[in-house]
C-alpha cells in the first residue's frame, strides 16, 4: 500500500525504496515479496517489477507465484506497450506486447492491442477486437469503454449508442457508464448534457467512495493520528481515486473546450518598411465572449476589436513623395492636403464552430476606417476515411492588412480622391493524409482581389508538407518537425502606394521551403508552445506602371517621365521588375498559466524574416471561464 501510494503521487524514487525495504525485510517470504512486485508495477514502475521479479524467480518459487510472477511480467509489457503507444511508437509497442499476446485468452493483452490500433488511426481494427471481447465477458466495462471509445474514433456514433445503452442494461446507474455516457454525449457535439452526466458522475463515485463530494478523501483518511503526526494528509480537493481524478479532468476539459468564457486581449504588430508606405505598426483589442448553442450543438463567439494603424509620416523628399498617389505629377509644388497616415476603428464579429470539422464567421472591418467592409467565410473538413484521410475545404472574403492603404485605404493629398481597401475572394482546398503518427498536406486555392479605384488582380496559390512528431514524453510533451513548400502567383505586380496600386506584396512568382520545429509542454498550471523555423524563399516581380488602372495618369506620367529624363527631378514612369532570393525565417513562444481554475493569463510573442521586410507581433489574453 506504502509503495503504491508513492506512486500515486509521482515519487517513482520513494516507491523503489519502499520496495526495496520490503524484499529485504520479507526475503524468506515470496509472497511477500510478489506483493512487493505487484505494487511497483501499479505504481508505474515496470523495470522495477521486472527486476524483482526475476530476483524472486531465481529462487525457486512455489507454482503459485510462478503464476503471480507471470501475470506481473504480462502487466508490465502492457504498461510498457501503453507508454510507447502514446509516445506515437506504434511499431515498438506491438514487440513489447508481443509475448502477452501468445495467450489469446489474455483480456488485458487484447485491450492493449486495440489501443494500439487507435493509436495507429485503424479505429476499425480496434472496434473488432474489443468486441470480440465484449462478447465473452460482457459486463466487463473496461473491455466497453475500449469498444466505445474505439466506435467513437471510426466516427461510429451509432454504434458506440448501441454498446452504451448495452451497458446502461447492464451495469444502471455505474460511475463508470456515466463516464462513458458523458464521453458519446460530447462526442455529439451535445457539451451541456455532457457535464450533466459528468457532474452525476461525479456524485455517483463519491457515494460508491463513502464520500460526500468528488474531491473528498474517505473518512478515515482524515482522521487524526492520536500517537503521533503520521503521514501528511491529503490535499484537499484532488481525489485519492483513479476514477473520480479521470472525471474531474473531464469536467475540467470540458469546462475549458465547451463551457461559456469571457476573453480580454491586446496585441499589436510592427512590420518594417518605408515611413508612410508600406511601415505599420498596429494596436488592437479584442473582446470575446463564447457560449454553447443549446439544440444544436457547437459554439457560438461574439467579437468586438479595437484596432488601431499607423503607417509613420511620409518622408518629405521627391523619391518618397513620387511613390504616393498622384505626387509623382505634381512636379515641385506642394499638396493641397496631408498625407494620411493612420487610421482606426471597431470591427465587429460573429463565429460560430462545432467540432474540428466546421466552422463559419462573418463580420466587418474596423468601422471608422475610410470605408468599413463585409467579410467572412465557411470552412468544413469531413473526414473521409477511418484512418485519418480528411479534406479541408473554405471559402472566404478577407482584408489585406499588409498595409494602411491595402487594410483601410487612404486619400491622395493632390487630388483628393480615395482609393483602397483591398479585399480578397475566393477558396482553397487541402486533402490531409495519415504518414504513421504525423500527417501530410496538398492544398490549392486561387482569389480575386478588388478595391475601390484600385487595379483588380488574382492569385493561384499551391503548398504541400508534412508534420511528424519526433518525441513525445509521458507528462504530454511533443516535439514536432516537418517541412512546409509553398508556392504563390499573383497577375498583377501591385505592391506599391501610387493610385491604382493596392499596397499588398503580389510577386508573379513566388516559392519557398521552410522547415519547422515546434515543442509544446506543461510544467504545473504553466502550459507552453516553442518553435522556430527556417527557410529559403526565391521571388520575382515583373515591372509595373505608375498608374495601372488610369490610362491618362500614366500618359501623363510617360510624358514627365521623358521631359525630366537625365535632370536631378527625373520620374520614372514604371516601376522595375526585380527578383530577390534568400534565407527566411522565425521563432515564436506561446505561454498560458493558470491561475486559478476558471481564469487563465496568456502571452504570445513571434518575429518573422521575410526576405524583404520582417515583422513582430505580441499579444496578452486574459480568459475567464464559467
Amino acid at each position: 500500500a506504502v509503495i503504491r501510494a508513492f506512486g500515486e503521487a509521482g515519487d517513482r524514487a520513494g516507491a523503489a525504496e519502499a520496495a526495496r525495504v520490503a524484499s529485504v525485510a520479507n526475503r524468506g517470504q515470496a509472497s511477500a515479496r510478489v506483493a512487493a512486485a505487484g505494487a511497483l508495477l501499479s505504481a508505474g514502475l515496470e523495470a522495477e517489477a521486472n527486476a524483482l521479479a526475476a530476483e524472486i524467480e531465481a529462487s525457486n518459487p512455489t507454482p503459485e507465484a510462478r503464476r503471480d510472477l507471470a501475470a506481473i511480467r504480462t502487466g508490465a509489457a502492457i504498461r510498457a506497450s501503453d507508454r510507447l503507444n502514446e509516445a506515437g511508437n506504434q511499431a515498438e509497442a506491438f514487440e513489447r506486447l508481443r509475448p502477452a499476446l501468445a495467450d489469446p485468452a489474455n483480456r488485458d493483452a487484447q485491450l492493449a492491442l486495440a489501443r494500439l490500433y487507435i493509436g495507429a488511426r485503424q479505429p476499425a481494427e480496434a472496434l473488432r477486437i474489443a468486441e470480440a471481447a465484449l462478447a465473452r465477458d460482457p459486463r466487463n466495462i473496461d473491455i466497453r469503454r475500449a469498444a466505445i471509445e474505439a466506435a467513437l474514433a471510426a466516427g461510429d456514433r451509432r454504434r458506440a449508442s448501441q454498446l452504451l445503452a448495452e451497458g446502461q442494461s447492464v451495469l444502471p446507474g455505474d460511475s463508470r457508464v456515466l463516464l462513458l455516457e458523458a464521453r458519446v454525449a460530447r462526442d455529439a457535439g451535445d457539451g451541456a448534457r455532457a457535464r450533466q452526466l459528468l457532474e452525476s458522475a461525479a456524485r455517483q463515485r463519491a457515494a460508491e467512495l463513502g464520500t460526500t463530494r468528488i474531491g473528498a478523501t474517505p473518512v478515515a483518511a482524515t482522521l487524526s493520528n492520536p500517537f503521533g503526526a503520521g503521514a501528511p494528509a491529503a490535499t484537499a480537493g484532488v481525489p485519492q481515486d483513479r476514477l473520480a481524478r479521470e472525471i474531474q479532468q473531464e469536467l475540467a476539459a470540458l469546462r475549458d473546450d465547451l463551457g461559456p468564457s469571457i476573453a480580454g486581449i491586446v496585441g499589436g504588430r510592427l512590420r518594417s518598411g518605408d515611413p508612410g508606405l508600406d511601415r505599420l505598426t498596429e494596436i488592437s483589442g479584442r473582446v470575446e465572449g463564447v457560449t454553447a448553442v443549446p439544440g444544436i450543438g457547437g459554439r457560438v463567439t461574439a467579437v468586438v476589436e479595437p484596432v488601431a494603424i499607423d503607417a509613420g509620416g511620409l518622408q518629405n523628399s521627391a523619391q518618397a513623395r513620387n511613390r504616393f498617389g498622384t505626387l509623382a505629377l505634381n512636379g515641385n509644388g506642394a499638396a493641397t492636403r496631408s498625407v494620411e497616415s493612420s487610421a482606426g476603428g471597431v470591427g465587429l464579429g460573429a463565429v460560430y464552430s462545432r467540432g474540428d470539422w466546421l466552422r463559419a464567421d462573418i463580420g466587418s472591418t474596423p468601422i471608422g476606417f475610410n470605408r468599413p467592409q463585409i467579410v467572412g467565410g465557411v470552412e468544413v473538413a469531413p473526414r473521409l476515411t477511418d484512418g485519418g484521410l480528411r479534406v479541408r475545404l473554405i471559402g472566404e472574403r478577407r482584408a489585406m492588412n499588409d498595409s494602411l492603404l491595402s487594410w483601410a485605404g487612404t486619400t491622395d493629398p493632390r487630388t483628393g480622391v480615395d482609393w483602397g481597401p483591398v479585399l480578397r475572394t475566393g477558396g482553397r482546398g487541402q486533402i490531409e493524409f495519415p504518414l504513421g503518427t504525423g500527417f501530410g498536406y496538398l492544398a490549392g486555392g486561387y482569389y480575386s482581389l478588388e478595391g475601390e479605384r484600385v487595379a483588380s488582380n488574382t492569385r493561384i496559390e499551391g503548398g504541400a508538407g508534412l508534420s511528424i512528431p519526433v518525441w513525445r514524453g509521458t507528462d504530454g510533451g511533443e516535439l514536432r518537425t516537418g517541412m512546409d513548400l509553398v508556392y504563390l502567383a499573383y497577375e498583377r505586380n501591385l505592391r506599391y502606394f501610387t493610385l491604382g496600386h493596392g499596397g499588398y506584396f503580389s510577386p508573379q512568382q513566388y516559392v519557398a521551403v521552410n522547415f519547422p520545429v515546434d515543442y509544446r509542454g506543461r510544467t504545473g498550471d504553466l502550459s507552453y508552445r516553442l518553435g522556430a523555423t527556417i527557410g529559403y524563399a526565391s521571388w520575382r516581380e515583373d515591372a509595373a506602371p505608375l498608374f495601372p488602372n488610369d490610362p491618362g495618369l500614366q500618359g501623363q506620367a510617360a510624358a514627365l517621365a521623358a521631359a525630366t529624363a537625365g535632370t536631378a527631378n527625373a520620374v520614372n514612369a514604371t516601376y522595375r521588375s526585380q527578383s530577390q532570393a534568400g534565407a527566411i525565417g522565425g521563432v515564436r513562444a506561446d505561454l498560458d498559466y493558470a491561475i486559478n481554475d476558471n481564469l487563465s493569463l496568456g502571452a504570445g510573442i513571434r518575429y518573422d524574416r521575410a526576405t524583404n521586410f520582417d515583422e513582430t507581433r505580441f499579444q496578452l489574453r486574459l480568459r475567464n471561464r464559467f
